[in-house]
């Protein structure tokens, strides 16, 4: 069974977490995207936020490895928490992929309608910023 690497991040600021509209499913996700095969997780979440975000970040810790299925493969993916450099603000980077980009308080998260692997990552672990 073919296995996809993806890596990405969350952004937190003042108890709000951002997160992407998928123009395919309408549910929101965490940015992030496949690792290229020279790439390791951290570059892959460095590259995935310039390219969907259009700013810089800074990687403060790990926050969760894990596994999951995607569309009938087995997907590893490691998110990590992170903040935005020098007060850049972030914009959509990837219109043909995303229809809007917000962020969301934090106790909200349960009544967003979230990626079901987004969804049960975020809405089991507590979230700090």
């Amino acid at each position: 069974m073919f296995t996809k690497k993806i890596a990405g991040c969350i952004i937190i600021e003042n108890n709000q977490i951002l997160l992407l509209k998928k123009k395919t499913k309408s549910w929101w996700e965490i940015p992030g995207g496949t690792m290229l095969a020279e790439e390791t997780p951290e570059e892959t979440a460095i590259r995935e936020m310039k390219e969907e975000l259009l700013c810089d970040i800074e990687l403060l810790s790990l926050y969760q490895e894990n596994e999951f299925i995607h569309k009938g493969n087995t997907a590893y993916a490691t998110w990590f928490i992170a903040k935005i450099k020098n007060e850049q603000r972030p914009r959509m980077g990837e219109p043909e992929e995303f229809s809007d980009m917000k962020f969301f308080n934090l106790e909200d998260l349960d009544s967003i309608y979230l990626s079901p692997n987004v969804q049960k990552m975020l809405l089991s672990m507590e979230l700090q910023e």
